[in-house]
């Protein structure tokens, strides 16, 4: 009988993974393949364009409706819901989202990703003026306004007085700026 360490037993002793190692510890290959993937490592770190602000393409468009004198739920039974209803299947389109306020209702649409913004503009306005007739009367004329990713603000501030005190609300808000 021979002593047998753990590391000299035979290959059958080795699950998969302990065989695999073994062949990989073995092989003269092994080194050529860890420097061909270093190497393509590099070459991918040094070709890939890098931007500290990319541009991504992001289509997207708010469709304003006003109807004068109508509440919240009278514009949100009236004009968003036909209004989504009829954006529905709209090609390139990812969803919609409606918001309804006195007088006025908002349906955001937002295009999928790398979609042609002026093409999605189009199909959109193109949609909603061909269906302008779902609409009630009295309503005034969609107006499409594009939306885009730099339009939206980085930060904003709100500056309130409590009504009770003198306040220097715009001298405050000038040191603000």
């Amino acid at each position: 009988m021979t002593d047998k360490t753990p590391l000299q037993g035979s290959e059958n002793e080795l699950n998969i993974a302990g065989r695999v190692a073994s062949y990989f510890i073995d092989n003269k290959l092994t080194l050529l393949i860890v420097i061909l993937a270093f190497v393509a490592g590099v070459y991918a770190f040094l070709v890939t364009p890098r931007e500290e602000n990319p541009k991504i393409v992001v289509p997207a468009a708010n469709v304003i409706v006003q109807k004068p004198g109508a509440s919240p739920q009278e514009v949100q039974q009236l004009i968003i819901k036909p209004l989504e209803a009829i954006l529905q299947g709209l090609p390139g389109m990812d969803h919609t989202y409606g918001t309804a306020m006195d007088s006025m209702g908002v349906v955001s649409v937002q295009f999928n990703v790398g979609e042609n913004m002026e093409d999605a503009l189009v199909r959109l306005y193109d949609r909603i003026m061909s269906n302008i007739d779902r609409l009630p009367p009295g309503t005034r004329q969609p107006l499409v306004k594009p939306v885009d990713v730099d339009d939206v603000p980085i930060v904003v501030v709100s500056l309130s007085c409590n009504g009770k005190a003198e306040c220097n609300l715009r001298h405050v808000a000038n040191d603000v700026l």
